[in-house]
């Protein structure tokens, strides 16, 4: 009986093994999350030539619900500047074009024809490659001043 208590008492009073994986997994963890929502706002920025990933946070009005662009058509890349939107059904070209058209900070104009939405991006302008670099600095530091903040939390 007293013997026990002792040892349990030592074990509790041994510091916690900072080599163990269970030591740094909620660091690990958070450090992930971070980065991860990092990579979600870097891939929804528009740089050079567009991304079927530059419309991945569109929702569409379809079906009596908001739903990922997706879920109701397929995003293939025509050229540099030209993005084509095949719709699964086409009477939901007017939704996914309204959608597109009213994505923040874009400035896109679709143009519905038939059952697919065409998209022309315009190369960005030095003033807009200028934004953007700014809002990807701002991003990566907020990103940083997080994980800074995770560490000294851990």
């Amino acid at each position: 009986g007293l013997l026990a208590a002792a040892d349990a008492a030592a074990a509790a009073a041994e510091p916690a093994d900072l080599f163990s994986d269970d030591f740094d997994a909620p660091l690990i963890k958070s450090l992930d999350a971070t980065v991860a929502r990092l990579e979600e706002t870097l891939e929804t920025m528009r740089g050079g030539a567009p991304t079927p990933a530059l419309f991945e946070r569109c929702k569409v009005d379809a079906y009596g619900a908001p739903q990922p662009l997706s879920a109701v058509a397929h995003v293939s890349i025509a050229s540099p500047t030209l993005v084509r939107i095949a719709c699964f059904d086409p009477q939901l070209a007017p939704a996914v074009a309204a959608a597109i058209g009213s994505l923040e900070g874009l400035g896109l104009r679709p143009a519905v024809q038939g059952a697919d939405v065409s998209v022309n991006v315009a190369r960005p302008s030095k003033e807009q490659r200028a934004a953007l670099a700014k809002a990807a600095a701002q991003a990566a530091e907020a990103a940083r001043m997080k994980t800074r903040t995770h560490r000294k939390d851990a």
